[in-house]
């Protein structure tokens, strides 16, 4: 006798696994700036500094990142880092590359030395 009950799919668990494995679309409409996208998704991490993720006010932090560049940075949210500590594009799957990069932006800036150097 088989049952389903809508949980599994082809030997599959639907939900959490269909979601991280599935196309999502990104934005090509409106552009958010940093300080949408840092509240609609990178807080999550950053506001808490789970795994090591910056919070947008340790200068520090957020130097020691900065030396980098702002291109590796930006990399980094795209592809992912460390092992996945850092999820690939920032977690935000809907998120474009140019959002990405304000959201670090938005980030640097909180940083008070590091809003000298950012324009």
């Amino acid at each position: 006798m088989t049952f389903f009950n809508g949980c599994v799919h082809e030997g599959k668990t639907t939900g959490f696994w269909q979601e991280m494995h599935s196309a999502t679309p990104v934005n090509t409409g409106i552009q958010r700036n940093g300080s949408q996208i840092y509240h609609y998704k990178c807080h999550e991490c950053h506001d808490r500094n789970t795994q090591g993720a910056p919070m947008p006010g340790d200068t520090y932090d957020w130097n020691v990142r900065y030396q980098k560049g702002l291109q590796a940075l930006v990399q980094h949210s795209i592809d992912g880092f460390n092992r996945g500590l850092m999820p690939s594009r920032g977690g935000c799957r809907n998120c474009s590359d140019q959002e990405l990069n304000n959201a670090i932006i938005y980030m640097l800036k909180k940083a008070a030395s590091i809003s000298l150097i950012i324009k």
